[in-house]
C-alpha cells in the first residue's frame, strides 16, 4: 500500500541522512578540542570526517532530486543505438570497470532505441555499475550488454557472471534503498532509478539469476525499440 511505502520511504531517508550527520556532530566536538590544543593532525583528520559525511549527504539528496524528476523532466525522444549507449555508460563507470579488471563486452548486434538518452544511458550506467559492484571472488569477472528478441518484443540486457542473488530476493532489489548487502557503497537508489526510467519509457524491467555464485542478468523492454 501507498502509504506504507512513503513511512518506510520516510523513515529510509532519515536513517540514511541520520548516520552522516550524527558523524558532522561527533566530529565537531572533536574539532572543537583538537583546536583547542593546537592539535594540527587531529584538525586535519576531523575535517576528513566531516567533509566524507557531507558528500555523503548531498550524494543521497542528489540521488532522490534525480529520482523524483524522472518522468517530469525528460528530453526530447531521440533514436539512438545499443552500442552509442552502452559506450557512454562504460565510459562513465570506466574507473571501478578497470580497478576491477572486468571485461565487458557489447553485442555487434544491431538494435535501436527510441527515448530520452540520457536517461537510457542512465540505465545501462547504473546495470554496469550495478555487476561490477557484485563480482565477488569471480576470477574473470565478465559484463555482456546485448538484446534479443524475444515473441515481438526486443529484449535489452546486461548479463554478469558474478555473485548471483537468491530468487527469493529479487522482487526487494528494485526496492527504494533496498540493499542485499549493507556493506557496498552508494545508496542503493541505482537499481530503483533504472527501473523507474525504464516505466516512464513504456517498458519493463526484471531480474534472471540461478541464484547464488550464477551470475544475474538484469533485462528490460521498452515501448519504442527494435
Amino acid at each position: 500500500d501507498r502509504s506504507d511505502e512513503l513511512t518506510r520511504f520516510a523513515y529510509t531517508v532519515s536513517h540514511d541522512l541520520k548516520s552522516p550527520l550524527v558523524t558532522v556532530q561527533t566530529f565537531l566536538g572533536y574539532l572543537e578540542a583538537d583546536l583547542g590544543r593546537q592539535d594540527a593532525a587531529g584538525v586535519a583528520k576531523d575535517l576528513g570526517y566531516i567533509r566524507n559525511a557531507a558528500d555523503k549527504m548531498s550524494r543521497l539528496l542528489d540521488e532522490l532530486l534525480d529520482l523524483a524528476r524522472v518522468g517530469r523532466k525528460m528530453n526530447p525522444p531521440k533514436e539512438a543505438s545499443l552500442q552509442e549507449l552502452a559506450q557512454e555508460a562504460l565510459s562513465l563507470v570506466a574507473g571501478r570497470i578497470a580497478a576491477r579488471g572486468v571485461e565487458v563486452v557489447i553485442t555487434p548486434e544491431r538494435a535501436v532505441l527510441f527515448g530520452d538518452q540520457t536517461r537510457l544511458v542512465e540505465v545501462f550506467q547504473n546495470l554496469v555499475d550495478n555487476a561490477v559492484k557484485f563480482m565477488g571472488e569471480q576470477p574473470r569477472p565478465r559484463v555482456e550488454i546485448g538484446a534479443e528478441t524475444r515473441g515481438s518484443q526486443t529484449v535489452f540486457f546486461v548479463r554478469d557472471n558474478g555473485m548471483g542473488i537468491d530468487p527469493r530476493h529479487k522482487d526487494k532489489l528494485f526496492g527504494l534503498f533496498e540493499k542485499l548487502d549493507p556493506g557496498t557503497e552508494g545508496t542503493g537508489i541505482g537499481l530503483t532509478l533504472a527501473r523507474r526510467i525504464v516505466e516512464v519509457h513504456g517498458g519493463k524491467m526484471w531480474l534472471e539469476s540461478e541464484g547464488p555464485g550464477k551470475g544475474a542478468t538484469f533485462l528490460f523492454t521498452l515501448a519504442d525499440a527494435s
